[in-house]
């Protein structure tokens, strides 16, 4: 995708002149956000904070245990 970002502006310079800075611009936001949503589709859990949604999971289970012990 880069090369092809990168080479994109050669081609549209004849058809577009300096409309091909801001068209890049354009172009290149949202090919570059598609592919990171795709990214982060196919693989969820690193930038989710598991741990510390476990660990919370934990403690509130634990602590509702302990108020209903005498019950």
């Amino acid at each position: 995708m880069m090369v092809f970002l990168m080479t994109l502006p050669l081609a549209l310079w004849q058809i577009m002149g300096w409309a091909t800075v801001p068209g890049m611009f354009l172009i290149t936001y949202i090919l570059i956000g598609i592919e990171e949503t795709g990214v982060e589709i196919e693989e969820p859990f690193c930038i989710l904070p598991l741990q510390a949604l476990c660990e919370a999971a934990e403690r509130d289970v634990k602590i509702f245990a302990a108020c209903n012990k005498g019950e």
